[in-house]
C-alpha cells in the first residue's frame, strides 16, 4: 500500500460560527491575525510621570490575555469545536461576520452548518478535510486563502460543494458512531481492533481488505496504510471501525463447517461495490482443499490467508483475480477466505469449498488465539 504524500501546510479555510447568538451557520472570516508589539519608551520615568501607570496597565492587560488563552486551552473548547482548531487552521475570507457575504451564500453556509451538526461530524475536521481536497484540486492556490470578494465567489462555492459532498459520503457510508470520531482516530485504535478481530480468528490482512475495498471506491487512487497523515485517512479508520463491528456481529463473517459425511460446502451472498466478506475454516495440515468463486461480475478479489503466516509464506492468495485455488494445506488452524468486490454495481456470488477428508473432531482452537498479521 502506498501512503498519500504529505501536502504543504495550506492556508486552511475555517468554517466559523457567525457572531450573532444562536446562529450556527458557517461563515468565513477574513480578519487577519496581527501581533502588536508595544514600543519601549526611551524617556526616563522622571521625564514621564505616567510611565509607571502605563507600564502597570500593560502588565495587567498582558496577564489577562495569557490567562484567557490558558483557560481556553485547558477547558478543551478547541477540541469541542466551539472555537476553530488551532492546528494550522486560519480564518478564511468574507469579512468579520456572515453579513459580508451575499444572502444566498449565507444560506448555503447555514445549511452546511446545520447538516454537519445533524450528522454528528466535527466542524473543525470537516474544514481540514475540505481544505485538503480543495488544495489538492487547486495546487496553485496553496499558501493562500480565499477572500470574501466577488472575485473568489466561484472558488468559495466550489469549496462549499466539496464540503457538502463529504457530508453525503459520510452519511451514506459511515455509522453515526464512526462519524462522531472523525478527526480523533489514531493508530492506537487500529491496535485495539486487531486484538478484537483476532479473537474471531480474523487477521489484520483480512480487516485491511475490507476497509481498503470500500475506501478505494470512495477515494479512487488514494490509499491508506493505517497511518493518520492526512484528514482523508480518518475516513479509512472510520470504515475500519464499522467493519470491526460488522465482523463481531457476524454481518461480514461466517465459519464454514462440514457436516458428517459431507466433503464440500456452498456459500452464497451478495456484495455492494467495494464491500467484502470473510469466511473462516478450521482445517489441518496435509488436507487437500479446493475452492472456487463464481460471481456475476469478474471484478472480484480473492484471498486465502494462513493460520500462522511467515515471511517465507505469508499467504496462499492475496487480493488475487484468480477464482480457483487447490492444494495441500501446510498448517493446522483457522484459514481465512476473503472476497472483495471491485465492481461498480452490486454483485452476487457463490463460493464452493471442498476438502478430501473431513475431520470429525478438529483440533480445538486456543482460548486466546495468536495475533494474526
Amino acid at each position: 500500500r502506498r501512503a498519500t504524500p504529505q501536502l504543504p501546510n495550506p492556508a486552511y479555510i475555517s468554517l466559523t460560527e457567525s457572531a450573532s447568538p444562536g446562529n450556527a451557520g458557517y461563515a468565513p472570516s477574513s480578519a487577519p491575525s496581527t501581533h502588536v508589539s508595544p514600543q519601549t519608551s526611551r524617556r526616563s520615568a522622571k521625564s514621564s510621570p505616567g510611565c509607571f501607570q502605563a507600564l502597570a496597565g500593560l502588565i495587567v492587560l498582558l496577564s489577562a490575555v495569557i490567562f484567557g488563552w490558558w483557560f481556553l486551552v485547558e477547558s478543551d473548547l478547541f477540541d469541542q469545536g466551539i472555537l476553530p482548531s488551532g492546528d494550522g487552521a486560519i480564518t478564511g475570507g468574507g469579512g468579520d461576520d456572515a453579513a459580508s457575504l451575499p444572502p444566498e451564500e449565507q444560506s448555503r453556509k447555514q445549511a452546511l452548518s446545520e447538516r454537519t451538526l445533524a450528522l454528528g461530524v466535527d466542524k473543525a475536521y470537516l474544514t481540514r478535510l475540505t481544505d485538503q481536497l480543495f488544495y489538492e484540486r487547486h495546487s496553485e492556490l496553496q499558501g493562500t486563502q480565499l477572500t470574501g470578494s466577488p472575485e473568489d465567489a466561484a472558488l468559495r462555492a466550489e469549496w462549499d460543494a466539496i464540503a457538502s459532498d463529504m457530508l453525503t459520503l459520510m452519511e451514506q457510508n459511515l455509522s453515526t458512531a464512526a462519524r462522531g470520531r472523525l478527526g480523533r482516530y489514531s493508530p492506537q485504535d487500529l491496535d485495539r481492533w486487531k486484538a478484537q478481530v483476532n479473537q474471531r480468528y480474523v487477521s489484520t490482512r483480512a480487516l485491511y481488505d475490507l476497509a481498503d475495498g470500500r475506501y478505494a471506491k470512495l477515494f479512487p487512487g488514494r490509499t491508506s496504510d493505517g497511518f493518520v497523515e492526512q484528514p482523508a485517512d480518518q475516513i479509512w479508520f472510520a470504515l475500519a471501525q464499522d467493519r470491526v463491528n460488522a465482523l463481531e456481529s457476524g454481518n461480514k463473517l461466517s465459519e464454514i463447517k462440514f457436516e458428517r459425511g459431507s466433503y464440500s460446502q456452498q456459500m452464497q451472498g451478495s456484495l455492494d461495490p467495494g464491500e467484502g466478506f470473510v469466511y473462516t475454516l478450521n482445517l489441518s495440515a496435509g488436507q487437500l482443499m479446493r475452492l472456487n468463486l463464481q460471481a456475476s461480475s469478474p471484478e472480484t478479489l480473492l484471498s486465502l490467508y494462513l493460520p500462522s503466516p511467515t515471511n517465507e509464506e505469508p499467504y496462499l492468495l492475496s487480493d488475487s483475480t484468480d477464482t480457483t485455488w487447490s492444494g495441500e494445506l501446510p498448517q493446522t488452524g483457522y484459514y481465512e477466505i476473503v472476497i472483495v468486490s471491485t465492481a461498480e454495481q452490486p454483485i452476487s456470488y457463490q463460493l464452493n469449498v471442498a476438502v478430501d477428508t473431513v475431520i470429525e473432531n478438529p483440533p480445538e482452537a486456543p482460548a486466546q488465539p495468536e495475533a494474526k498479521d
